[in-house]
C-alpha cells in the first residue's frame, strides 16, 4: 500500500509540474476550424496509450503494472494562446499515467490508465482511459502476433482567463474512442510492433463569462464538435524476466505523439 501511494504521489507531482504551462492557455475569437484543431490536439494527447504490441500477457493469465509518460504536439493550441498572450508557451501536451493490464483466457486483455485528479490555483485536470484487446493468435498460431483493440478515454481541463475584461473559468471536456489493429513479432527479448486504426474525438468548450468563440461561428458561450481520423503507431518493447521497457512514436489525428513505459509483468 505504501509503495502504491508513493508511486501515485510521484506521478501526480511530475504531471502537475508538467501541466504548469496549462495556466498559459487562453482562447479568444475561435473559429469552427480552430476549435476542431483544439479537439484534435487534446484528443491526440489524451487518447488511450499502452506502449504495447499485439501479444497478450500469457496464454491463460497474465498481469502488468507500470508507468507511462510522454508528450504530443499542440502547435494550434500554442498559436491560439499566443494571440491572447505572446509570452505563453504550450507547444507540447504532456501525458502520464499508472498503467495496468490483465490477460484472461482466449486471448482477451483488459487495459486501464489512471491518473489522480490534478488541482491547483491555475488549472484542474483529470483523465482516464481503458481498452479491451483480443489476440486471436493465442488460439491460432501464426508467424506474427495479431490483435484488435477497442479503446476509450475521457478528459476534463479547466483554467482561468480574462474575457471581455472579466475573470472567467474556461472548461474543456472530451471523449476519445477508437478501433486499433495491431501486429508484432517476438525476437527473444525484443518485440517490435505496428498499430493502425481509426479514432474519433468529441470536445465541448465553454466559459462561465462571455465567449471564447468568434461570433460568426457561434454567439453562445459553449460549443461542441467532433473529429475523426487515424491512429498510427510504431514501437519496441524490451522484455526481460519480469521487467519491461517500451518506447512508441506515431501520429494520432495527424498530431505527433511519443510515449515511454516502464513496467513489471508476470
Amino acid at each position: 500500500m505504501r509503495i502504491r501511494v508513493l508511486v501515485l504521489a510521484i506521478l501526480s507531482a511530475l504531471f502537475s509540474f508538467s501541466m504548469a504551462n496549462a495556466a498559459d492557455i487562453s482562447f479568444g475569437n475561435i473559429s469552427e476550424s480552430e476549435f476542431k484543431d483544439i479537439i484534435e490536439e487534446f484528443g491526440a494527447g489524451y487518447s488511450h496509450v499502452a506502449v504495447s504490441g499485439a501479444s497478450s500477457l500469457g496464454t491463460i493469465f497474465g498481469f502488468e503494472v507500470g508507468l507511462i509518460a510522454g508528450g504530443s504536439k499542440s502547435d494550434s493550441i500554442d498559436k491560439l494562446s499566443k494571440e491572447i498572450d505572446a509570452s505563453s508557451e504550450f507547444d507540447t501536451l504532456p501525458h502520464a499515467a499508472l498503467f495496468g493490464a490483465v490477460t484472461f483466457p482466449f486471448g482477451i486483455t483488459g487495459e486501464i490508465n489512471f491518473l489522480p485528479e490534478i488541482k491547483n490555483s491555475d488549472v484542474e485536470f483529470k483523465t482516464g482511459s481503458f481498452a479491451v484487446k483480443w489476440t486471436p493468435t493465442d488460439l491460432w498460431e501464426m508467424p506474427v502476433e495479431m490483435a484488435v483493440k477497442l479503446h476509450a478515454a475521457s478528459s476534463e481541463v479547466s483554467w482561468s482567463q480574462t474575457i471581455s475584461s472579466q475573470n472567467a473559468s474556461v472548461d474543456y471536456e472530451q471523449s476519445v474512442t477508437g478501433l486499433l489493429f495491431q501486429v508484432s513479432k517476438k525476437f527473444v527479448v525484443l518485440e517490435p510492433y505496428f498499430n493502425i486504426g481509426s479514432v474519433k474525438a468529441k470536445g465541448k468548450l465553454s466559459s462561465s463569462q462571455g465567449s471564447v468563440f468568434d461570433p460568426s461561428y457561434t454567439s453562445s458561450g459553449s460549443s461542441e464538435e467532433e473529429v475523426t481520423g487515424m491512429m498510427v503507431q510504431a514501437g519496441l518493447n524490451l522484455n526481460l524476466l519480469f521487467f519491461r521497457l517500451g518506447a512508441e512514436v506515431g501520429k494520432v489525428l495527424d498530431n505527433e505523439k511519443a510515449s515511454l513505459k516502464a513496467s513489471f509483468y508476470f
